[in-house]
Order: structure tokens, then C-alpha cells, then sequence
């Protein structure tokens, strides 16, 4: 998938991915720092993720939360 096509799909799910770090991390600063980071480790990963339609309800969807869970945990390492 192109720069442009990876950005717009990423776009689209900015908002779920803040919504995941921040019911893991229960911290607005820290769920910002993390979905930032998340968003930018999905960008650069290459790996063709459709977060639309029927595929974004399993595979997607459970890459989404394990990713998430992975970026999350750093954070609540270095929090505390």
C-alpha cells in the first residue's frame, strides 16, 4: 500500500487507537504519547492492514489491541 493510501487509513483510525491506550493507560497524556506512538509504528510496519469493512472485525481488530496492549505497557513501565 502507498504513503498516501497507509496515511488516510491510519486517519481513519486515530480516534479507536487514542480510545484503546486510553482505557488501558486511564491517562490522557500518557494514551496521547501512546497512540502517537502506535500510529506511527502501524505507519512504518509496511504490512498491508485494511482497518475497514469485514477483515478490520477480526484480524485487524485483534492486531489493533495487540499492538496497543504492547505500545501501553511500555508506558505504564516508564510511568510508574
Amino acid at each position: 500500500m502507498r504513503s498516501n493510501g497507509r496515511l488516510e487509513k491510519l486517519r481513519e483510525i486515530e480516534i479507536i487507537v487514542y480510545r484503546l491506550c486510553y482505557g488501558l493507560l486511564q491517562s490522557e497524556s500518557l494514551a496521547h504519547e501512546a497512540a502517537k506512538e502506535l500510529l506511527m509504528r502501524l505507519f512504518r510496519d509496511g504490512r498491508n492492514v485494511n482497518f475497514t469493512g469485514a477483515a478490520y472485525a477480526e484480524h485487524d481488530a485483534k492486531l489493533l489491541r495487540r499492538e496497543a496492549a504492547s505500545v501501553c505497557s511500555n508506558y505504564l513501565s516508564r510511568a510508574q
